[in-house]
C-alpha cells in the first residue's frame, strides 16, 4: 500500500481495476433482476410455480455461462494477441470502456433481459481475456517490488474493494429505487470517470516506458 500510495501510476492503475469491478459487479446485479423478472412470469404459468422457476433460471445461467466461456476462449486464442499488435497497449486500454458506455447506455435506454444479457456476455469475456492481458502488461514498466508486492495488493484488496463498491451502490440505489435504467445510467457514469482515470494512466504508461526502455540493458 506504501508503493501504491507513492506512486501515481500505479494509483492510477488501482483505481481503474476498481472501476472495472464495480461496474461489472453491478451490471451482474441489474441482469439477476431482469432474470428474476423472468422467472417469476415463466413460474406463473406452471403448475409447480418454485420449480419451474428454478429450472428457468438454472437454464438461463447455464447458456449464459457457457456463451462467456467460449467467448472468453476464442478471444484469448485468436484475437487478443492481434489486438496486441496491431493497435497497442494503450489504444486497447480505451476498448473495454468504450463498450462499457455503449452497452449500458443502450440498457438504460431499452433495458431488456436479451440485451443486457448480450452486454455482459461481451463484458465479462473481454474482462477476462484482453482486459486481464492488459492489466499484466501495465505492470512490465515497473519495478520488481511493484510487481511482486504493489500488484498482490491491487489484485486482492483493490479488486474486492470494486466489489464492495458496487454492493454500497446497490443498497444505495435500491433506497432511491433507481430500478434497471437508473442503474445502467450509473454504469454509464462511472464508465466515464473510468475514462477519465484511462486517458491520464495512458500518459502515465507511455512515460514510463519510455524509462524503462531507455533504462534497459543493450545486447
Amino acid at each position: 500500500f506504501t508503493l501504491l500510495l507513492g506512486d501515481r501510476y500505479l494509483l492510477l492503475l488501482a483505481a481503474a481495476v476498481l472501476l472495472v469491478n464495480v461496474v461489472n459487479t453491478t451490471g451482474d446485479y441489474m441482469l439477476a433482476e431482469l432474470v428474476s423478472r423472468a422467472a417469476d412470469r415463466a413460474g406463473a404459468a406452471a403448475v409447480d410455480a418454485r420449480a419451474a422457476r428454478s429450472a428457468w433460471i438454472g437454464a438461463f445461467y447455464g447458456n449464459f455461462q457457457t456463451a462467456i466461456s467460449l467467448l472468453t476462449a476464442v478471444a484469448q486464442m485468436l484475437l487478443v494477441a492481434r489486438v496486441f499488435r496491431r493497435i497497442g497497449v494503450e489504444r486497447d486500454l480505451f476498448i473495454l470502456p468504450a463498450f462499457v458506455l455503449f452497452g449500458y447506455g443502450a440498457a438504460a435506454l431499452l433495458p431488456t433481459l436479451a440485451l443486457l444479457a448480450t452486454v455482459k456476455v461481451v463484458e465479462n469475456s473481454t474482462e477476462y481475456s484482453l482486459q486481464n492481458t492488459l492489466q499484466q502488461a501495465l505492470f512490465l514498466p515497473t519495478s520488481r517490488d511493484a510487481k511482486y508486492k504493489a500488484k498482490a495488493a491491487i489484485d486482492t484488496f483493490v479488486v474486492r474493494a470494486g466489489d464492495v463498491g458496487s454492493a454500497a451502490l446497490v443498497w444505495l440505489g435500491v433506497q432511491l429505487a433507481l430500478g434497471v435504467q437508473g442503474f445502467a445510467v450509473a454504469n454509464v457514469l462511472i464508465g466515464l470517470v473510468w475514462l477519465a482515470v484511462i486517458l491520464r494512466l495512458v500518459r502515465r504508461h507511455r512515460q514510463r516506458s519510455t524509462v524503462h526502455s531507455a533504462a534497459a540493458p543493450r545486447d
